[in-house]
Order: C-alpha cells, then structure tokens, then sequence
C-alpha cells in the first residue's frame, strides 16, 4: 500500500483548472456569487464570478461592487440570473444565510463549515447537489471532503457514496495495482473450485504487468483458443488470420479440429495465475505457433490499423473498383475522392503503402485535373497493384470484436517503454479494457476487468476474496467514474500501473478538451497532464495545453534549476516534432512545486548549457 502523497493533492489541484481558464461554464440551476461590476440596458448587468467577467440578465435591482448571491435560471440564448436576496452577501458566511433562509437548510456545525469550504472556492453549487452532498464522507476531514467534493462537483459526477469513496481511493490512498492483483490470484488459487471465470480474469490480468514472456504470451492465446472453440465463436481465428499467424487458407472447421485434437492429447490445467497460466508440459501447438511469432504478427497488425479512417478507406476502395468496372468517373465521385485522399488520410496511406507513394501521388493528380482516363489508369499494371494494395490495407483492418481482441493482445504483447507510442497504445488497450461495457456493446469474448471482477466476485462469499476484489475495482472506477462527456467536451483520467511502464510509481494522466463527432478529444484543443515517479527525476509534472494548433508545456518539479539544462535540451526536438505535424510551440516554462501553497510562482525558464553525462528518463 502506497502512503498519502502530498504530490497526489497537488495533481489534483493542477487537474481542475480548465484548459481555457478564460472561460467560465455555467449550467442551468446553478448558484454562484457575483459581483456587479456596472449597469447595461435592458435589464442586463456586466458580473464577475469565479473571477471571469459574464453579461447576464438579473430581475431585481442591485447595487454595483456588491456581491451577491444568484442562481443560473437560463443559459441560451442569453444567461439569465435571479438573485436569492437583495442583500449583499461578501462574506462566505454571509452566503451561507442566505442559502440556508431561501432554500430552508438546516444544517449543522460541520456541514456550514464544508459549505463555508465551499463556497470560499467558489465551486458552483445548486439546489440539488445541496441536497446531496452532506451525506457524503461524513467520516472525513473536512480538508478531504472539501477536496473530494468539489471534483465531483466541478465535473458533474454523480453525487454518491461509491463515486465519493473511489475518488478518495485515488487521492488519499493510493494502491499499487500490482499488489492487488497478486493477493487476489492468491486467493483464486487458494480457492479448491477454481472457474473458467477465474481463469480468464487471472489471463486479463496479466496487462497490468511488465514485459509477459514468449511462454506467458503462447498461453494466454491458447487458453483464448481453446475457450472460443468451445463456444464456437470466431473473434481470435479471424483476428489471427489477418495477422498471418494462422494461415490464410485455414478454415474455422480445420482450426477447430486441430485445437481440441491437440486438447485431447496433452495433460494440462490452465489455473488463474497471471504468472503461470498453465500447469504441465505441454506438445507444440498446432500451425508451429509460438509467443514470438504471436508478438510479432499481433504488433504488425496494430500498427497497420487506420482507426475512424478505415470508412474513408472503405469509399476510396469501393469508389475507384466502380470507376475501373464502369470505365468512367462521376462529378459525385471526383468530389468525394478529392475530398477524402489529402491531408492526414493521404499521408497514413502512404505511410502504410511506402511503395505505391509515386502511383498514390498519380492517382490524386489525376482525380484533381478530372481527367476522363482515370479509369484507364486502374486499369494499367500500377493502378491494378495499387487498387490490390489498398483493397489489402482494408482487408487488415480489426473491427467490432476482433477490434477489441486486438486491442487485448496487442497490450499483452507490448515491450516495455515510456516512448509516446507505447504509452498511447497501452493507455488505450487499458482504457478501453477497463470499463465495464453495457447492452448491446458487451463483449462475449473479450469482456472488461471489472464485468470479470464482479462475474467472479458473484461467484464466492469469501470476505478476503471479496477484499481484494474491491481494491481493484475501486482503483478502476475512480478512473473511469472521472470520465466527463459534456456536449462539446470530453475528460478523463487513467492511472497506469509502473509495472507496465517500468516506473518508480504509478504513471498518472489527464485528459480534457474539445469533442468530436467522433466521441475523440479533437488534438487541436486539448490538455494532456502526467504525474511521473522518474528513477532520476524524481516527481515531476507535465501540462501541455493546445490552443488552436498552439501549444504551451509546463512543467512543474520540485527544484526547477536541477533539471533546467535536462529541459533546454529537449526543448528543441519538441519544437522540430510539433513544426513537423503543423503545430506551434509557444512555450516552454518551469514550476516549483509548492506543497503547502495552492500557488504555483513560475521559475522563469532561461537557456543554459547541456551539462554532459545527464539523461532523462521520459521524452514529453
């Protein structure tokens, strides 16, 4: 069990500042303070709150540079305030008369000094979280409800005692996840009735740790195996088919036969341990399949994978095989190919297909001048590989299930690193890995840890399994309970356990920004945060905000002038990457961090000399 850690209260405070601190977002029955600044037309006040300036209609007359307590009645078209009392309220003690005269609260001592917390940050309240917050943590320090409590409030969580108790599970005690997992395959493998259920969890389990080994890989795959068989599902076949792991010319009927053959001829146990899934000795398992090859093909296949553009792919594909049967090519068709094939489509295309750039480059010229021969350019030598090659491209694609089961083994076989890319990719697998799924999105083959956390848990009365169950559970629901998916906006946090990183603690990130119709945080307005344990850097926070293609890293330690000249020299690679990709970089700046103060005075970031025979240890 890791100790409290001051730098944990610290994220957290960083966390909730908003990428745009410009701008203020109200919503409908909140109450906030306000301060009337001056008198405009038609009913209309210029108001200052939580330090932003709005303009807002008010129905009572007031007195300018008084604060006053109002409540949000209407946002749209224009915001609309009523004022709960004509009388100034400055003080936060002041706004607790009011609150508690106009909506009849009765409260007691503790819960006027939680609201007088509060209140004192100005965290927007309404009639209905007032109703609900006191009963929460009633147990704890105030500073510790005040700090819970105004994150669930700030992001709109629901306001109950499991959101409240994860969270402060994240803040105050962090676990290692690591050390849960181990007590909990004890207690599975303690448990003389070991289940299917049991065995896969202790198989999904296995993202947690570091680098899995070629045995550890061949297993979690051959028990996935024999489990589908069983079922008659496809998901894994099909997946490892496109990754050429099985081959191509296999079907279903023979890959079925040769598993429960070789199932039938060994004496095995699969048991849930993430360590040793399989008990015995086993023969070579069918096709000559081994961990490496799985590693290798699995990898392969990932990075072949086009995500949300594999539908453009799909029209492009469909659109040009129309044009060569037809023999000619629609104004409808120009216009949607040339729309399609630019930008970062047409540079993924090219990254995936680096020997048909020339033939890729022709065919956009020729769409782009609405030649009449476009037709007979799929039809050359060139044209016919290139069709072929992107026809193969959309063939390699994983979706739905296999989607899912690629993001599975594609985690499970992942190296160890911190480079972006391997953080990215395990974030994702474990993201998505993670949340319990709902309806008709539920996963048969391939479902959450936490929908097998409570499968199993469902399945045994004892207190101490049911202990170290709850430990992991609570520790992934305080991450994905953090999740907040306004209209057009998208946050959430994840806590990645060090072993999959090979970090001193845990890897901690957020993420917020602008939503697209996709579900995405759109990378041109977003915030990303980590909170790292580095072997030589020690705690060290990093904030990138991007505005508008514009971005601005700070980065926030313990002593700033320590790992100045470690900073500068990285600064210029970042600038080059960020030119790359059509960004700017606007600023590099250095924090202390101040563990008592909520102010965080900047270091005043200046160029010094590489000093030789430093390293660091994470590339932002």
């Amino acid at each position: 069990m890791m100790q409290p850690n001051p730098i944990n209260q610290l994220f957290q405070s960083i966390r909730l500042s908003r990428t745009d601190s410009s701008k203020l977002t109200v919503r409908t029955g909140q109450i906030l303070p306000a301060r009337v600044i001056k008198f405009l037309p038609e009913n209309r006040a210029l108001m200052q709150m939580s330090g932003k300036q709005i303009v807002g209609q008010i129905d009572t007359e007031l007195h300018v540079n008084q604060r006053y307590l109002m409540q949000v009645m209407e946002t749209s078209p224009a915001i609309k305030m009523k004022v709960l009392s004509q009388k100034p309220a400055n003080e936060p003690a002041e706004r607790i008369n009011v609150l508690m005269q106009t909506l009849g609260l009765k409260l007691t001592k503790a819960d006027q000094a939680l609201l007088h917390e509060l209140m004192k940050q100005q965290i927007p309240l309404s009639k209905e979280s007032l109703g609900q917050l006191f009963a929460l943590g009633k147990n704890d320090a105030l500073s510790t409800r005040s700090t819970i409590l105004s994150e669930m409030l700030l992001r709109n969580m629901p306001l109950t005692e499991q959101v409240y108790q994860s969270l402060s599970k994240r803040l105050n005690q962090p676990i290692s996840i690591n050390q849960a997992i181990q007590q909990l395959e004890s207690q599975m493998m303690a448990n003389k009735q070991q289940t299917l259920n049991q065995i896969q969890l202790a198989s999904s389990l296995q993202l947690f740790q570091s680098e899995r080994s070629s045995n550890q890989i061949l297993h979690t795959f051959m028990f996935q195996a024999l489990k589908e068989v069983g079922r008659g599902s496809q998901t894994t076949f099909q997946l490892f088919k496109k990754a050429g792991v099985i081959p191509s010319q296999t079907s279903y009927a023979e890959w079925s036969a040769h598993i429960r053959s070789w199932a039938t001829s060994q004496s095995i146990r699969f048991q849930p341990s993430g360590n040793q899934l399989l008990n015995g000795q086993t023969q070579p398992f069918p096709f000559s399949m081994t961990g490496e090859k799985i590693s290798a093909s699995i990898q392969q296949l990932a990075s072949q994978q086009l995500g949300n553009s594999s539908k453009s792919l799909q029209t492009v594909v469909d659109i040009l095989q129309s044009i060569r049967n037809n023999g000619a090519i629609t104004k409808e068709q120009v216009r949607v190919v040339n729309n399609l094939l630019q930008g970062t489509f047409l540079a993924n295309l090219k990254k995936q297909l680096p020997m048909q750039q020339n033939t890729l480059d022709q065919l956009t010229n020729s769409i782009q001048q609405q030649s009449t021969d476009v037709a007979g350019f799929l039809r050359t030598t060139n044209g016919t590989q290139l069709l072929n090659s992107l026809t193969h491209l959309l063939d390699l694609q994983a979706d739905g299930e296999q989607s899912r089961a690629l993001l599975f083994f594609r985690g499970m076989t992942q190296l160890s690193s911190v480079n972006a890319t391997t953080v990215m990719a395990k974030l994702s697998s474990f993201m998505e890995l993670t949340q319990v799924e709902s309806g008709k999105g539920k996963s048969s083959d391939f479902p959450s840890i936490l929908s097998q956390l409570q499968q199993v848990q469902s399945q045994t009365s004892s207190t101490s399994f049911q202990a170290a169950a709850q430990q992991i559970q609570q520790t992934l629901q305080a991450m994905h309970l953090s999740m907040e998916a306004n209209r057009d906006f998208i946050q959430f946090s994840a806590q990645l356990p060090k072993e999959m990183l090979g970090l001193n603690e845990d890897l901690w990130m957020d993420f917020e920004g602008k939503k697209q119709a996709d579900g995405t945080i759109h990378p041109e307005q977003c915030r990303i945060m980590f909170y790292l344990d580095l072997p030589h850097l020690s705690n060290i926070i990093i904030d990138m905000q991007v505005i508008n293609r514009m971005v601005d890293v700070t980065i926030y330690h313990q002593d700033p002038k320590s790992i100045r000249s470690i900073v500068h020299h990285y600064e210029q690679d970042l600038r080059n990457g960020l030119e790359g990709i059509d960004y700017q970089f606007t600023g590099l700046h250095l924090k202390k961090l101040q563990r008592k103060s909520k102010e965080l005075p900047a270091d005043v970031f200046s160029p010094s000399p590489l000093k030789q025979g430093e390293g660091i240890d994470f590339k932002a």
